[in-house]
Formats: structure tokens, sequence, C-alpha cells
């Protein structure tokens, strides 16, 4: 049996996708003629597949049609390149990220943020896309039919067993299939990588809100219908300070065609990271910044806990500690991608943030117990923190991050300098 001729190309974003399909050199069935990580060289001749990673833009039109004349199939490896990406919220301050699928036909989506390399490995054998189970069939959490009493923007740390939603935390596993991460794990509420309904933004904040039904809204009368809603702060708006964020964080670019009206602050992670809630921070930064995901996270909840003065414990610090390390083998190995030692990586991160996003790390300690730790839990587990309005800063060997969060929790200016 001949081997399948694939060409690997990574678009736009943090490219972390793309260090993933550098194990496509170990399959016996692929014959990997081109990686963007490699710097392989591409002679333009005909493939059996081109996997693409990272968002389009209209810029890649030309490009993208290219690689549809010459390749038998079109798949997409990631959740970028299928709906745009968490870097689709950069389009509500004017960028253009765009689906691939607005430019070009396309024959197989992988989602996931990162997805696995097994799913896409199994969809190419198949050749149909491979159905996720929805991810609250997976998740051990019990759902309640009932009212919320408020929103809120952290879980109980102390509750493994009620539903996200039912505590009052936005959860969009309801829209969402089962991914890679697996985030809930982690006590983190899902954002939908993997979306598994057709808008799945207004799925998620529709149920979300529908649970909301005994709290106060604004609303002012007409003089064509009953009532409306209005503009002055209520309890929803005030619970949910970031819709587009919470609910919108992988499929803006999918779901809204048109450029936001916010102005840009200059830089597309900087315009990702404005105007998010710096509870959830910390995850959006480990995503967005790819390789340097790790040390761009660590120092954001640094400058943080400088601000409002939180001190984490010894332990947790060296487990950060531990953390900085697997980023330095990282930032090593960008000069010369191996998929075996990324693979080592990705076991390591696995054992002390909870998966490749950071899920488990958070501010002042670690939300989950980490296998294979011989520290006691309660040594580096999260104390209690007073969110409030704070201006930052902290640095390291790989950043240097400045942070000014409001009193809603708001990050209103972000300053990130990558060394």
């Amino acid at each position: 049996m001949s081997k399948m001729k694939v060409l690997v190309r990574q678009l736009n974003g943090c490219n972390r996708c793309a260090w993933h399909l550098l194990a496509l050199e170990s399959f016996d069935s692929i014959s990997l003629i081109g990686h963007s990580l490699l710097g392989n060289n591409d002679n333009n001749e005909r493939v059996d597949a081109v996997i693409l990673t990272g968002f389009a833009t209209r810029k890649d039109r030309e490009m993208l049609e290219g690689f549809r004349d010459r390749a038998d199939l079109i798949a997409l490896f990631g959740t970028c390149p299928y709906t745009g990406g968490i870097f689709g919220l950069a389009n509500q301050r004017g960028a253009s990220v765009l689906p691939v699928e607005d430019l070009i036909k396309v024959d197989m989506n992988i989602a996931g943020c990162p997805p696995g390399v097994g799913t896409l490995i199994e969809t190419l054998t198949k050749g149909t896309s491979t159905l996720m189970s929805p991810l609250c069939s997976t998740c051990n959490r019990e759902f309640q039919k009932q009212y919320l009493k408020e929103i809120i923007h952290t879980p109980s740390w102390d509750d493994s067993t009620t539903c996200f939603n039912n505590q009052g935390l936005p959860c969009s596993g309801v829209v969402s299939a089962e991914c890679a991460q697996r985030c809930i794990d982690f006590n983190t509420p899902c954002r939908g990588c993997v979306p598994n309904v057709n808008d799945s933004g207004p799925g998620a904040l529709g149920y979300f809100t529908s649970l909301a039904g005994q709290m106060d809204v604004d609303t002012k009368a007409t003089e064509w219908t009953t009532d409306m809603l209005g503009d002055k702060p209520d309890e929803i708006t005030k619970g949910i300070p970031d819709v587009v964020g919470t609910f919108f964080r992988y499929t803006l670019a999918h779901d809204f065609k048109r450029a936001g009206r916010l102005p840009t602050t200059g830089g597309l992670c900087s315009d990702i990271m404005t105007g998010r809630l710096i509870q959830e921070a910390p995850q959006i930064a480990a995503t967005i910044y790819g390789s340097r995901g790790i040390s761009v996270a660590l120092t954001l909840i640094e400058a943080y806990e400088n601000a409002i003065g939180v001190e984490p414990s010894e332990k947790t610090r060296e487990i950060r500690s531990e953390l900085r390390k697997i980023q330095a083998t990282w930032t090593k190995l960008e000069r010369k991608p191996d998929s075996k030692r990324f693979a080592e990586i990705v076991k390591a991160l696995k054992t002390f943030a909870g998966n490749e996003v950071l899920s488990n790390v958070y501010f002042s300690g670690f939300k989950v117990p980490l296998k294979d730790v011989e520290y006691t839990f309660d040594a580096y587990s999260i104390r209690e923190i007073d969110w409030k309005a704070a201006s930052g800063y902290a640095e390291d060997e790989n950043c240097k991050v400045s942070i000014t969060v409001d009193d809603r929790g708001i990050i209103r200016e972000w300053s990130c300098e990558l060394r």
C-alpha cells in the first residue's frame, strides 16, 4: 500500500497544532513532504492531503486556492482553521480573522485547541471526520433543573460534583464535544473549543441565561411592544461583563462576519487580552502565546498577585519553577523542532499543569491535586483571593507583562514583551 503524501502548513496564530503534527513523521502510512516548522522544501507537487493549522485572513486566499488545486483532500487541524478559533476575539477590534472554509472548500475538520493527532490519523484513514461524544455526557458533574441565585466568575473550589452552570459559572459543555484537553477535569468550565452544534455561541448564551430566569433584568417600555431590554446595568450584565470572551471564545469569527467597532490596541494578542476577565486570563494567555504561553501565563498571574498583595506558597512557587523549566526546554527546541522531544514537553505539562493550556494553573495556587507530585494538596492549593481593581507588573527571562484590571475584573490595559 502506497503512503499518503501529506503537506502541513501553518497559516497564522500560535502554531501549537503545527507542533503536534511533527508526529506525522513517525506514521508508516504517511509520507510527510513538507512542514512549516521543519522548513521542508515544497516543490508544489501534487499531494494526497494538505493539512492546515492556524487561522486564515483574506490575504491567504491565493495561497489556499493553490493548496486546493493541488490536493485531493484539505483537512483542518485545530479550531483556528475551522472557526477562526480564539484569535477570532481580535475581530472585536477590527481584525479580519476568518475560518478557512470562508475562502476554499474543505473536506475534513478536526477541532480542538489543540486536538489529538490520533484523531487526525483516524479521520484520514476513514475518509470522514470522527464524531466525538457530547462533553456533558462525559462529565461527572450533576446538573439540576433549577434557576440560578447568582452569577459567579470562579467555581467553588471544593465542589467537584455540581454542574458549573448550576453554580452560576457559565460552561459551554452543553454545546460542545469532548476534546483532548478536557478542561472540566481541572475545575475549569468548558469554553467551547469543539462546537458540536451550529451557532454554539448563541446556543450557550441562551442556555445559560435561561437558567437566570429569576434574576433582575433591566427593561424599558416601547410604543410597539410591552418591553425590551434596557441600557442600565442589571444582575445579568454585571454577572457576565465579557459576553464575547465567555460564550464566543472560539467561534466569534464564524458566528459574526462583521469586524467589531472597538479601536485596536496595536497588536493581535493585546487585542485579544484586553476586555477579558482576569479570572479567565491565564488560560487565554497560555493558549494564544503558543510556545511561549507557559511563561506569559505564569508572569501574568504573578503580575496580578503582586498588584493585589497575594503571596503564593513555597510549594506553589516550586511547581511554577518546574513549569518554567519546561518552558526553557520548549524555547530551545524552537531552534530544531523534534516530535519526540515535544511529546516529552506535553507529558510534563500534563503532570504540572493538567493539560497543554494550563487549565490547572491559577492565581495563588492550583485548582486540583497534581498527579505524581509528592506534596500534599494543601501545600499548593488555591487560597482565598480578594478580586479588585489593580495594576501590576512582573517579568521572567522570556517575557515582561504589565496589566491593569478594573473594578469589574476586566483587563483594561495589557502589555506583553516577549524576549
